[in-house]
């Protein structure tokens, strides 16, 4: 395999970082441990700068696996240099704007018979493989899933199974990953930003699309953090399976449209509104600055009730 282009070298924006804890992977994603406090790059304590008001280099150096808490944080992904390298240590990441390996489970199929899909990139994000507030599966950090543009995502340059693929890493503003909650999923009221595990921007899928199982729960969406950025936005997909899934969906501070009795648009302005979910549900909103606009949803039993 050659790793050069027009006898230069591949486009790469390399990195070294900290790596907390863990063991890194080569393609896999890390995310930056942003919110850390008195602390150097490599996690030994400082007599001064002990609060979040205070510089901290440590921020935007040490790397973590990617979680709820860390998803908008990408910092890229891991180097072949630093295949299996065990944390706490120092590692070599890709950052955004690289062409490099990421791993995927998924078949990517980048070429296509007919134009003009050839010309349309198979864009992947990193995987944020939550499967309860204390565990991940071995997913995590993989390319698996489609979801927002940005920071996080990754185009597709080379086709096949699973394995390492060549790739190239967005730039732009974070994209979130993609939050995969599959059969050991515990989900309860995620009202606050404490409540693990949701993410409160990119894509949510309730099923990684060949498992089944039955859950029954309260979910606020998107999650009331108290700071919002204006095009904020959360997909929350039920996907489908043999086995139903119900949830039901509490959505604050929202606006919604729907087709009324009279074939009618209504607008609702709707302090809560609530729904019963099922497989292949899914919903889309997005942040306006003032309101979670529901763009759009489909479900399959009733119309959204406020």
């Amino acid at each position: 395999m050659s790793n050069t282009v027009s006898g230069g070298g591949v486009l790469t924006k390399t990195k070294r970082v900290f790596l907390a804890s863990g063991t890194a992977y080569e393609g896999r994603a890390v995310n930056y441990n942003y919110d850390l406090v008195g602390v150097t790059a490599e996690n030994d304590a400082i007599a001064v700068g002990t609060a979040i008001t205070d510089w901290c280099d440590a921020r935007r150096v040490q790397v973590e696996v990617p979680s709820a808490m860390n998803n908008l944080h990408f910092a890229g992904v891991v180097d072949a240099v630093s295949d299996g390298v065990v944390g706490p240590n120092w590692i070599c990441i890709h950052e955004p704007g690289s062409i490099c390996n990421v791993y995927s489970d998924a078949t990517i199929t980048v070429g296509a018979a007919d134009t003009p899909a050839q010309n349309t990139p198979v864009i992947y994000n990193f995987t944020i493989g939550m499967h309860s507030a204390a565990s991940f599966s071995t997913i995590n950090g993989m390319f698996n899933f489609q979801g927002l543009p940005g920071e996080g995502a990754a185009i597709m340059l080379e086709e096949g199974t699973a394995g390492l693929k060549m790739a190239q890493l967005c730039t732009g503003p974070p994209s979130g990953g993609v939050q995969a909650l599959g059969t050991n999923a515990t989900i309860t009221v995620l009202a606050v930003n404490s409540d693990l595990p949701l993410i409160s921007h990119g894509r949510v899928i309730t099923s990684t699309g060949n498992v089944n199982f039955t859950e029954t729960c309260t979910i606020s969406v998107p999650r009331a953090c108290g700071q919002h950025f204006i095009g904020q936005r959360l997909i929350f997909h039920c996907e489908g399976g043999t086995t139903a899934l119900i949830q039901t969906l509490s959505i604050s501070s929202a606006l919604f449209y729907q087709v009324a009795v009279g074939s009618s648009l209504e607008i609702k302005n709707a302090a809560l509104a609530s729904v019963e979910i099922s497989a292949s549900s899914w919903f889309d909103f997005q942040w306006n600055g003032q309101k979670w606009v529901v763009d759009s949803y489909s479900i399959s039993s009733a119309l959204l009730t406020a």
